[in-house]
């Protein structure tokens, strides 16, 4: 998540096309670095929401999504199912990105958004009738 700030926002895509950019530098990959850029911008994403934290709301959902991540990473790294443990840390991390559009939505800059879709929502449930 962005918090709603385009300097975090920039901040974030510098990081990762910097990653990008040194994933394909080398011929030779280096998993230690890859883990910690990883590492680095997962929690660069998930920081925003510990900063929002108006309801606890937000705080709830910093704690889901690392439940996810833990859960994710512990089949990616501890391959408890064997050759099955990187499938099962693919299905599990698909349950991250509704936590983050829920998250996304709770923010001040996305009020106007959600105001909308209630509308477009409202409006298609009366067309039905």
């Amino acid at each position: 998540t962005s918090g709603g700030s385009i300097i975090y926002t920039l901040f974030n895509f510098f990081l990762n096309a910097d990653s990008i950019f040194r994933q394909f530098q080398q011929s030779k990959v280096r998993p230690r670095r890859n883990q910690a850029r990883l590492m680095l911008a997962i929690i660069a994403y998930t920081l925003p929401l510990l900063a929002h934290d108006e309801n606890s709301i937000s705080f709830l959902l910093f704690v889901k999504c690392w439940c996810i991540l833990g859960i994710s990473f512990y089949f990616f790294s501890a391959y408890p199912v064997g050759g099955w443990s990187h499938s099962l840390f693919h299905i599990g991390i698909a349950f991250l990105p509704p936590v983050l559009m829920e998250a996304a939505a709770t923010l001040p800059s996305s009020a106007h958004i959600v105001e909308r879709a209630v509308q477009c929502a409202a409006a298609m449930a009366g067309s039905k009738s």
